[in-house]
């Protein structure tokens, strides 16, 4: 019989006492496929609704990214500025000469020891959440994780250079952490009560299996994200959306995107095209974060709506943004993809608060995960220039990677001679190229860090790295040992990986793990309670949680259910939107430990040394049925037994039954967003620009028979 309804896990222990998902070792390889070098996005065609067919992958030629970045001023002239160091002052490329041997790098992997000894800078609403804080703690936190890491790099070394010559010139890794470590132990300590800056790191499709000591087959391809989880929260019972557009309209407006007109969630359903976005109704969180003084910036993936200029990030809250409004683009031209019959269009635009919105043309074409960086690296350099003029930063880095097309990343950021012994775990080629669009990205992250400590911000910084949503195995990414991936409702299509890191964490909550439920809803007003906001001021019927007291070691637990999904509509034949009834609803949601989904077709649970990995297209499925299930998901993670026909849980499945259709008919008389796209009258405009644009001043510029063939 079931345990007692429901139990509530809170705060587990240190990192090595871990969840009963154990550490997963799938030591049995299968023979190197034959996939093509690199994985291509899948065409607006395929985009039906789980995984078994096999999807024809594209050979995209990788283009080689320039060495240097132009970057821009941010004032309404663009100014031009060839050089990465002086836009940055974080180099890019490597400090290690290239004759030094890949396995000799250890250090360019350490995370650097917060220096929370400098009196850190910024303005804003009060915020006592440093007070009382040891003076060692906050920036001696990372040591044990340091350590590990350099023990580690150095075994790495002596693995796998048997020249001895190079090894001596290696970089001594324990000597630079120690040196790094002994700076910031030599400063004063000074703490503070000011807002704190806050950076949302949010990776594209990065699954369950691809961070981490505990992937199977790349876990050496995330050693500084990896570290920095250790030395910081990691949130593994982190829930989201199972796609791009409604776990960014989640994330951005703290409300369950089946209650907010974005929840029909169909593969291809929000297009470059679509004539829709996240309602103008709702508040987003950059602006309650400018309600607090906050300085707000976007870089990277937009993706819930720019049909018009009112939809574009700075007019939703954000006083700057450099972004991409579609879903996936090329990652050194920033054409969209899949290439479009009428022409391939630039999706870059530059946006700044109060004004027009300006094409990217100044924008040198590099790798995108590099151009990210720098500009992320530009607000954290701008916020220390002001010095205590500074508001404080929010900076949200929407990063394109690690979704597809994997094309070569730049010498900056992933050099072969440097990195490539990081692929040595895994035989498959498409995931080989997956891990260098991952390794660029670990390396990115790396970069930022090092200019949040350079410019000594970090002493007063929480820094926050989530995934969108799962992983799509056939793309690259993996959620193994959870069950599916993107667009599922299984574990592998909403369970991802997630984690804090700050020297503000209090000690006890510094290399630790919490199972407690935790949803992507929940940032705006948990970020806002960051920052130092009275949620009593936030909006009443937003469906996120203050999980900000939790985080700061609170026992109390902030959520027992989410709801994972309501897909209450279907699009007919002619293109009309229309309301299912409940019997044929999509949805799924979680109440204490059990899961519960309606509707779903089976999915597998998908090795990345397997065949069947490769040819998983995710939303795409040769199963025709749709079925009910019920796990228990604290036990059972992996979803390995139905128990909806079992009889001694009838209670329990009548009890989430109510619950999910109380969700539908709210779902149902709210109505959803959705409107058929409208190529013609996009297009057009388009094509004069050569931009991904607002292509629409009102409604009534988008004919209902304007829709893509």
């Amino acid at each position: 019989s079931p345990p007692p309804w429901p139990r509530t896990p809170g705060i587990v222990g240190r990192m090595e006492k871990r969840l009963p998902y154990g550490t997963f070792r799938h030591t049995a390889i299968a023979e190197p496929g034959t996939h093509n070098d690199l994985a291509e996005p899948h065409s607006p065609k395929d985009r039906l609704g789980g995984c078994g067919r096999i999807r024809p992958f594209l050979l995209a030629i990788g283009l080689v990214g320039a060495a240097t970045v132009y970057t821009w001023s941010h004032q309404n002239n663009i100014a031009v500025d060839n050089s990465l160091n002086s836009a940055s002052d974080v180099p890019i490329t490597s400090s290690v000469p290239a004759s030094v041997p890949e396995t000799a790098t250890a250090a360019k992997y350490a995370a650097p020891t917060n220096p929370t000894t400098v009196q850190a800078k910024g303005k804003g609403k009060a915020n006592t959440m440093a007070a009382g804080l040891p003076s060692d703690s906050r920036h001696n936190h990372a040591k044990a994780a340091l350590e590990k890491l350099a023990s580690r790099m150095e075994s790495k070394a002596a693995e796998n250079n048997a020249d001895t010559t190079k090894a001596a010139n290696s970089v001594k890794v324990a000597d630079t952490v120690a040196a790094t470590q002994t700076d910031a132990e030599t400063e004063a300590d000074t703490e503070t009560d000011s807002a704190p800056h806050i950076v949302f790191i949010m990776a594209d499709d990065l699954g369950f299996n691809d961070l981490g000591e505990d992937s199977t087959d790349l876990s050496e391809a995330t050693i500084f994200m990896t570290t920095l989880r250790e030395g910081g929260l990691n949130i593994t019972r982190y829930y989201t959306q199972s796609s791009c557009t409604p776990a960014r309209a989640a994330f951005l407006s703290g409300r369950y995107p089946g209650l907010s007109g974005m929840g029909y969630d169909s593969r291809g359903s929000f297009q470059p095209e679509s004539p829709y976005g996240l309602s103008l109704e709702y508040e987003l969180l950059p602006s309650y974060m400018k309600s607090l003084g906050y300085s707000t910036e976007i870089v990277g993936k937009w993706n819930v709506g720019h049909y018009m200029q009112e939809y574009l990030p700075t007019e939703r809250g954000f006083d700057q943004a450099l972004t991409f409004q579609t879903d996936q683009m090329h990652y050194h031209n920033y054409t969209t993809y899949p290439r479009e019959d009428d022409g391939t269009w630039v999706d870059l635009l530059l946006g700044y608060a109060g004004q027009n919105y300006q094409t990217a043309d100044a924008v040198d074409r590099v790798y995108s995960t590099e151009l990210f960086s720098t500009r992320g690296m530009m607000a954290i350099q701008d916020t220390a220039d002001a010095g205590d003029d500074a508001d404080p930063l929010f900076l949200y880095l929407a990063y394109q990677a690690v979704h597809v097309p994997h094309e070569q990343p730049s010498q900056n950021l992933y050099n072969e001679e440097v990195d490539g012994w990081r692929l040595s775990q895994t035989s498959y080629s498409y995931r080989k190229n997956f891990a260098k669009t991952l390794i660029a990205l670990d390396n990115a992250v790396k970069l930022v860090v090092e200019k949040l400590v350079s410019t000594e911000l970090m002493a007063n910084t929480f820094l926050v790295v989530a995934s969108d949503n799962g992983g799509c195995p056939s793309d690259g990414s993996n959620n193994y040992p959870l069950r599916g991936g993107k667009f599922d409702a299984f574990e592998g299509g909403v369970r991802v990986p997630s984690f804090v890191y700050s020297p503000l964490l209090p000690a006890k909550q510094r290399g630790t793990e919490s199972n407690a439920l935790f949803h992507v809803t929940d940032w705006l007003p948990t970020l806002y309670a960051m920052g130092g906001g009275d949620t009593s001021d936030l909006s009443e019927d937003i469906d996120g949680v203050n999980q900000y007291d939790h985080l700061m070691g609170s026992e109390t637990v902030a959520r027992n259910s989410i709801l994972l999904s309501m897909n209450a509509w279907t699009e007919d034949n002619a293109g009309v939107l229309r309301t299912k009834d409940f019997k044929n609803t999509t949805g799924a949601m979680i109440v204490g430990d059990y899961k519960f989904i309606q509707n779903q077709v089976w999915a597998k649970r998908y090795s990345p040394e397997t065949s069947s990995a490769e040819k998983c297209s995710c939303g795409i499925s040769t199963e025709t049925s749709e079925s009910h299930y019920l796990y228990n998901v604290f036990d059972d993670p992996y979803e390995t037994t139905n128990l909806y026909d079992d009889e001694s849980y009838a209670e329990v499945v009548a009890k989430l039954e109510d619950l999910l259709q109380e969700y539908y008919t709210t779902a149902a008389e709210m109505g959803s967003s959705w409107k058929m796209t409208s190529c013609n009258t996009s297009h057009a405009v388009w094509a004069e620009s050569g931009y991904v644009t607002p292509f629409a001043t009102s409604d009534d510029d988008v004919s209902s028979d304007d829709s893509c063939s």
